[in-house]
């Protein structure tokens, strides 16, 4: 089995501000599909709350365990912020996928 580890943040500002965890779900019997979370390290309540949901989404795409750290806090506001994270997830996920393919 493989595993991820992920920073999100700005060249300009190279901060590992929180750190969480998200691994797969164990039991493939069990009807709940969702992965299992922690909030390993620091960080704030919207840095930790957008990298627990990344984290789980990824896991969740991939079947790969996640280490994630997301420094960037986008302006939930300005939808630009959300599409940005929605974007940077998806080629998550991409880039997993093609490391996956060449196993």
């Amino acid at each position: 089995s493989s595993s991820a580890h992920v920073w999100i943040g700005s060249p300009s500002s190279p901060l590992f501000g929180n750190l969480v965890a998200s691994f797969p779900h164990a039991n493939k019997y069990d009807s709940s599909p969702l992965p299992t979370t922690s909030h390993l390290l620091g960080g704030t309540s919207t840095d930790e709350t957008l990298s627990l949901q990344m984290a789980s989404r990824v896991t969740i795409k991939t079947g790969w365990p996640i280490l994630l750290s997301c420094s960037y806090e986008p302006d939930m506001k300005d939808e630009g912020g959300g599409l940005a994270l929605k974007i940077v997830e998806k080629e998550i996920v991409r880039i997993i996928e093609d490391v996956k393919a060449r196993k």
